[in-house]
């Protein structure tokens, strides 16, 4: 006996007004279909859509792009490979320009719609570079080595307690996303692989010193150390031409390990 398998039901066409905080087009269904504000993860303004619901609310709907009906003259090929799935970042698929000018019009609209807040005058944006600008953050650790037999190192996959497993980053530093494999290598060294949580990076202005390490690294460990995965650590920042501060427990207690001045 064969059971039928049911697809989802197409949305109807839908054409994004806006994108919010969290880089999601905004629509609103006809009055047919609720009238529900629609946050649709992947979707940009001027773009018309079809769209699947993921979470439903009284007044509004989390959904995610289905189909691309057409597409905005600013969308571009995110250059990630792991974009989408990552949650490190959110607006890959945009072009760096378009991002701008969408913060810029994200910060307006909330200035007027919290605080009634209209500027008398807006400045020329402040703009860095448009990849690799990220010279702080936090990266969340797992061992997955009972089932899968590796460390990942990386940011949270997106609306997820899973770390992505990302091998590279366009975002962060070219030197930090040149350790994410080293950092893999060196958790899985250590006695206490499963009880190292997370690693932040914070990068100076000047990387071009290799006799100064100018990348401090923060690395969050729930046991004590044995003497050998200090060997490693150390060894690990020699190599690397980083520094290691190690925390134990909360912020007050990081201190500097390698080097120790």
């Amino acid at each position: 006996m064969s059971t039928e398998v049911r697809m989802p039901k197409a949305s109807p066409i839908v054409t994004i007004d806006s994108l919010d905080l969290e880089a999601q087009g905004v629509a609103r269904q006809s009055n047919e279909e609720g009238g529900k504000v629609l946050f649709i993860r992947g979707a940009l303004p001027t773009e018309q859509v079809t769209y699947t619901i993921t979470r439903e609310k009284a007044r509004f709907a989390k959904a995610k792009l289905h189909e691309l009906i057409k597409p905005a003259v600013y969308r571009t090929t995110p250059r990630c490979t792991y974009f989408g799935v990552c949650g490190g970042c959110s607006m890959q698929h945009l072009d760096f320009a378009a991002q701008i000018a969408m913060k810029q019009r994200v910060l307006e609209d909330d200035l007027w719609h919290i605080g009634r807040i209209k500027p008398d005058e807006i400045l020329r944006p402040i703009a860095g570079p448009a990849w690799h600008y990220r010279h702080r953050g936090r990266l969340s650790v797992i061992d997955r080595s009972i089932k899968k037999g590796t460390i990942l190192v990386g940011f949270h996959e997106h609306n997820s307690s899973y770390v992505a497993d990302m091998l590279t980053c366009e975002v962060i530093p070219k030197r930090i996303s040149d350790l994410l494999v080293p950092m893999r290598e060196l958790v899985g060294s250590l006695s206490i692989r499963d009880r190292v949580p997370q690693i932040e990076f914070a990068v100076g202005e000047d990387v071009n010193q290799p006799s100064t390490p100018q990348i401090a690294l923060v690395i969050r460990h729930l046991l004590p150390l044995t003497p050998t995965d200090l060997q490693n650590l150390e060894a690990f920042a020699k190599h690397h031409q980083v520094g290691i501060w190690l925390q134990a427990q909360g912020p007050e207690t990081a201190k500097p390990f390698y080097p120790t001045e």
